[in-house]
């Protein structure tokens, strides 16, 4: 596993990638036919702000803020130990100083020099680590248990989350889909849900609802109406 460099600018070498087909296919993309310079295309179009330098403490925010729309990656999610690794872990290792001009350029620098990774799935990007949980878990049939095409509707088309507390996800994912969303906002179950850090655009609503579940390090449950996130 690698770990952090030492304060030295991070070279760009090779992404770490592992294609995986975790949660299920999408109605107009296969995962396994889309090549890895084939998403990382759209990201070295991102452009990051003039004189970038991305460190531990601003780089999620900066990723982030900087995705913009495109059809082959829909969203980044961030995994919770991606924020324990830099806000943690290695809060007071040696300065990462990444240099780079785009997204795409920043994932692979900091994939490098650093022990997280990412993974491409149904035009979902995840930036994770060895430890996070890439599977939302076991859910029951979206189709059957809410109906009307809901599963493939876009409810929410824009998302942008950063250190997002449940406290304000679950009113946007109530408010947005018209559903039963638990744990409630200030339920005491949510207390250590680990915060949203994602950018959506255009993400179906189960697909969104997978995302938040990776993100905030929750099991998704699917049943009648009601959407429950729990602690796996």
């Amino acid at each position: 596993m690698e770990r952090p460099t030492s304060g030295k600018n991070c070279p760009i070498s090779r992404l770490i990638v592992g294609t995986l087909v975790l949660l299920g296919p999408g109605p107009d993309l296969d995962a396994a036919s889309i090549k890895e310079t084939d998403w990382l295309r759209p990201l070295a179009a991102m452009a990051l702000p003039g004189e970038t330098t991305l460190a531990r403490s601003n780089a999620v925010l900066l990723l982030l803020e900087n995705f913009s729309s495109n059809a082959v990656v829909k969203a980044l999610i961030v995994a919770p130990g991606v924020i324990d690794d830099f806000y943690l872990i290695h809060r007071d290792a040696p300065p990462l100083k990444v240099k780079a001009g785009n997204v795409g350029e920043a994932l692979i620098a900091l994939t490098n020099c650093t022990s997280t990774r990412v993974s491409y799935t149904n035009s979902m990007l995840f930036w994770h680590t060895a430890s996070d949980r890439l599977e939302p878990g076991a859910h029951g049939d979206a189709t059957k248990s809410i109906g009307g095409g809901w599963a493939q509707q876009c409810s929410l088309p824009r998302v942008l989350w950063v250190d997002t507390h449940w406290e304000n996800v679950q009113p946007a994912l109530k408010k947005s889909m018209r559903l039963t969303v638990h744990p409630t906002a200030k339920a005491q179950g949510a207390w250590h849900f680990e915060r949203a850090n994602l950018v959506a655009n255009g993400l179906s609503n189960l697909e969104l609802l997978q995302a938040v579940a990776v993100g905030t390090g929750t099991r998704l449950v699917i049943r009648k109406q009601t959407v429950t996130f729990e602690r796996p």
